[in-house]
């Protein structure tokens, strides 16, 4: 009851302060993100301690402890425009989107689809995942997105799933079967999805000197299926 409690006030607080972003202009908006990435970064010791440990063994030999904290930094910043931009999805149209977006191997997509097989779309989580998630969407493809439920705060992730939406993308639980895959890419649908976090179904690859897991189930089905995969 309590965490239920916790998680409406959270809801009706994103929702409110999504409201004001979006009435602010851009500049504005991303000025409150940088401030929200600087709070976050100064009070969540936990993610800072997590995502500088990560970073160091990366880059343990070629950063110094200072250029260190600030690659840190500026990862808190970025996530906070990231969040910025999320709320200022419902505002996007094709028109803003290319004033603000810029797209590079459209013309992959647009070939692979004329295979009439549909096109897996596989992406990480990097840069501001989010609003490149509208790009498929924005640019007129079938576009669905395959998507993790968070199913411990039900309502914060209907509420997410409803900007990602706004483009026109169709949001799919990664719960779906494989018949109701399938059955979009013989639609002829672009299927998105992110597979930098395979957890432990995922098959272990070098990343910057480290192994850590990938999802491979879709590209699985996408080699035996003969369905064109684009990576974005």
């Amino acid at each position: 009851m309590i965490t239920t409690l916790i998680e409406l006030i959270i809801y009706h607080f994103v929702r409110i302060f999504a409201v004001l972003v979006r009435l602010l202009p851009l500049r504005a908006a991303l000025f409150f993100g940088k401030i929200i990435g600087f709070l976050a970064y100064t009070f969540d010791v936990k993610h800072r301690f997590r995502a500088y440990s990560n970073i160091k063994m990366a880059f343990t030999s070629s950063k110094t402890p200072k250029e260190l904290r600030e690659i840190t930094s500026k990862l808190f910043v970025n996530f906070g425009k990231n969040f910025i931009e999320l709320l200022r999805m419902p505002l996007m149209n094709p028109q803003k989107f290319s004033r603000y977006v810029k797209i590079e191997g459209k013309e992959n997509i647009a070939s692979s689809l004329e295979k009439g097989k549909g096109v897996i779309l596989l992406a990480m989580h990097f840069g501001s995942w989010e609003v490149a998630s509208l790009s498929c969407a924005m640019l007129g493809f079938p576009y669905r997105m395959l998507v993790k439920p968070q199913e411990k705060y039900s309502k914060l992730d209907e509420l997410l799933n409803s900007y990602r939406a706004c483009g026109g993308s169709v949001i799919l639980s990664k719960g779906m079967g494989p018949r109701d895959f399938i059955k979009s890419l013989q639609n002829n649908e672009v299927i998105g999805m992110v597979v930098d976090q395979g957890g432990r179904d995922g098959v272990l690859v070098n990343f910057l000197g480290r192994q850590a897991t990938m999802s491979v189930g879709a590209i699985r089905m996408g080699l035996k299926l003969g369905v064109p995969i684009c990576f974005s």
